[in-house]
């Protein structure tokens, strides 16, 4: 079992050469270890309740953007929902797919979908990747597209509570039967940009451990500058929550949840 372990009780290890990557190449084969700690039921119960409120039945369309390696997925398909996922990276997409889902590598400014979709979602603060306001246009664009009429799109943001509070000056490292990581995160609040930057060491084929560098960036932005991107013609907003409950968000709140309704 993989163990946490404090940024200086780093195992050694046999390296070969020194890669860089792109962004959830290497952490994708390794994410759900990584992410094992992560309780998606707080996501899970918050659809289910969306779903509830506004008719929709187990048998509706939902399209996931930025889905990681499916492990939502896998809960609302075995729910009984008509599922379809897709993720910007391709080795996420992949990882994803082998368990079974439907699932395709797409990015969220140009989906390869003409099926209409009763509700879309794009969680774990995936939308903080969107740098430039075209890519909003893009996304909020492409959301009406495949959505149904009267279709729901639900999205959340991390904020900048949650930067300053756990993200500022953070090592992390953990170590399993097969890998290594360390992650550096650190936050520019003069730009709002959250730094994530991981070392990764993978066992390869011949025994030896590969090393991949990665480095994310998240723009955090303030809950008012995403909701002046919303394109009044093509959505109403239907709620902006802190967290995952159904109350306003305030300046306390590490994650804000933005529900939109098809016009």
């Amino acid at each position: 079992m993989a163990q946490r372990r404090i940024y200086s009780d780093l195992p050694l290890i046999q390296m070969n050469d020194d890669k860089s990557c792109a962004q959830y190449g290497a952490l994708a084969q390794i994410y759900d270890k990584v992410m094992s700690f992560l309780s998606y039921n707080s996501w899970f119960d918050l659809i289910l309740k969306i779903c509830s409120q506004n008719g929709l039945k187990k048998d509706a369309k939902i399209l996931e953007l930025g889905a990681g390696t499916g492990t939502l997925g896998k809960k609302l398909s075995e729910s009984e929902f008509s599922y379809q996922g897709c993720d910007l990276s391709f080795e996420m997409a992949q990882i994803a797919k082998n368990k079974g889902l439907d699932f395709v590598c797409a990015d969220c400014r140009n989906l390869p979908f003409n099926t209409k979709f009763d509700l879309l979602l794009f969680l774990f603060d995936g939308i903080n990747y969107i740098f430039e306001a075209e890519g909003f246009t893009q996304t909020f664009e492409e959301a009406h597209r495949v959505l149904a009429d009267g279709g729901l799109f639900l999205f959340d943001i991390t904020t900048q509570t949650n930067s300053k509070t756990y993200f500022t000056n953070y090592r992390e490292a953990l170590s399993g039967e097969d890998f290594t990581y360390i992650r550096e995160s650190y936050y520019d609040e003069k730009n709002c940009i959250q730094h994530n930057d991981f070392d990764i060491y993978l066992r390869q084929e011949d025994g030896n451990y590969g090393r991949f560098k990665e480095k994310h960036r998240q723009k955090v932005r303030k809950v008012e500058e995403i909701a002046a991107f919303i394109p009044k013609n093509l959505f109403d907003t239907v709620g902006i929550w802190g967290d995952f409950e159904q109350t306003l968000y305030n300046k306390k709140s590490e994650r804000v949840h933005f529900l939109l309704r098809k016009k």
